[in-house]
């Protein structure tokens, strides 16, 4: 679960990354994609600059989504790297401050 300071912005955002929007309902948001499920809850009080929350999406094939996002205007993106830990991964912030983490097992 993340925190969302802006209705609006959250749902922008992740509909912007191909996620479907379900809500808001009762200050709670579901935001789905394939086997990818994220939810949000309100923080009208989040302040982007300090919010510690963060998230890792497991994907297929991280860089054809990274590519994909950046192409729907999503920015900053991190570039893909491989890491020493077997993982292929890149990140992004969302508006409240939410490091979105997103990684493959290294073929």
């Amino acid at each position: 679960m993340l925190p969302a300071g802006d209705w609006e912005e959250s749902v922008a955002f992740w509909r912007r990354l191909g996620f479907e929007v379900d809500g808001p309902n009762h200050d709670y948001v579901v935001a789905r994609r394939g086997d990818l499920e994220v939810h949000l809850y309100a923080d009208t009080g989040i302040e982007c600059f300090t919010n510690h929350s963060a998230c890792y999406l497991r994907v297929d094939d991280a860089a054809t989504l990274r590519a994909e996002w950046q192409a729907a205007g999503v920015l900053p993106l991190a570039a893909v790297e491989d890491k020493p830990w077997g993982m292929r991964e890149f990140h992004v912030v969302d508006p409240a401050g939410n490091l979105i983490r997103v990684g493959q097992l290294i073929p």
